[in-house]
């Protein structure tokens, strides 16, 4: 069950899509804390944050919760969100490119809050390559922290990978490789893209992060 945004939506439409829930047994996704300009928007309808909005309404209620982009947080949102086990969905090109902001991957991280990499669609980035969103994320992180050694690769490729699926609630099937999982692999041509075939295990990753480009 999703609503774009909670703001776009009435708190009779909200309270509906928590009944729509509990109904189905499913999760809920929406964005939230996507721009600096919905913490004032928030303070004026609801007299608090918007992650405190969203609880308040019931919406970080539902068994699963995915919450997008979350740019814009402040200490007791953050909190409340690893309170709850929500995920979020950390989409780079898109904060990029409608001048959100970057968000704090690793202050999110570092509370328990389980982060991973999305696209935010066609329309906010232009194509749906992971490989390009991986690399793109890590380099935000490095100019947000301004320390060129923030978010290191493999942190980067867990968010894609397993992480992600925990941001889903579905880390029990998908998201690693592991007997009784849902297999999905890819194969990395390592002759292609500056990709060595030795070397420290750590300039592998660093490199299929910042060279790749998927089809």
């Amino acid at each position: 069950m999703g609503l774009e945004h909670q703001y776009y939506a009435t708190e009779a439409a909200c309270r509906r899509a928590v009944d729509l829930c509990d109904h189905y047994s499913t999760g809920f996704h929406t964005h939230s804390n996507e721009s600096q300009s919905e913490i004032p928007e928030a303070m004026r309808r609801h007299g608090m944050s918007p992650v405190r909005a969203l609880e308040k309404l019931g919406l970080l209620s539902p068994e699963r919760v995915l919450l997008a982009h979350c740019v814009w947080l402040d200490d007791d949102e953050l909190q409340l969100l690893a309170a709850n086990n929500i995920g979020v969905a950390h989409n780079p090109s898109s904060n990029m490119k409608l001048a959100s902001g970057p968000a704090p991957v690793e202050a999110m991280i570092a509370a328990g809050i389980a982060v991973g990499i999305g696209t935010d669609g066609e329309k906010e980035n232009n194509n749906l390559d992971m490989f390009e969103e991986m690399k793109i994320a890590s380099l935000l992180a490095k100019l947000r922290a301004m320390d060129a050694a923030a978010w290191k690769s493999w942190d980067v490729l867990r968010a894609a990978t397993i992480d992600g699926a925990k941001a889903l609630g579905m880390d029990r099937d998908i998201g690693s490789l592991e007997p009784g999982k849902q297999a999905d692999v890819i194969a990395v041509r390592a002759a292609t893209g500056g990709l060595p075939r030795t070397g420290r295990e750590w300039r592998r990753r660093s490199k299929l992060l910042q060279s790749r480009q998927g089809v």
